[in-house]
């Protein structure tokens, strides 16, 4: 077993068991559950895909095309109220692991 392993085990624990993670999860089991709502999120992704492909293509029609769909889907899901939290707290569960991510990588460039 590695040094790292208890304090990395330690921190993913504490992680998952703060309460915006725990609802986190519990939106996800609900959305898991829901047709309606899966297919918004798969049409999301679907969309997202087709607008990094068309920018990264240079297909600027393709992409504004893509970027008007996306922003309507997003405020469809934004509409409605399992989603929006969901959302919510999958933005704050991001920013909070970018946040961790930078006071580890500043603890590891203090120890070098």
């Amino acid at each position: 077993m590695n040094n790292l392993d208890k304090p990395l085990n330690d921190l993913i624990k504490a992680i998952g068991e703060l309460p915006q993670i725990k609802r986190l999860h519990e939106l996800e089991e609900v959305i898991d559950k829901h047709e309606e709502i899966k297919e918004k999120f798969s049409h999301m992704k679907l969309v997202q895909q087709n607008l990094i492909n068309a920018r990264h293509y240079d297909l600027v029609n393709q992409a504004a095309l893509d970027a008007k769909e996306l922003k309507e889907i997003k405020e469809d899901i934004i509409n409605t109220p399992l989603l929006e939290e969901y959302l919510d707290l999958l933005n704050e569960a991001y920013l909070m692991l970018q946040n961790i991510s930078k006071i580890i990588e500043g603890e590891l460039n203090n120890s070098i």
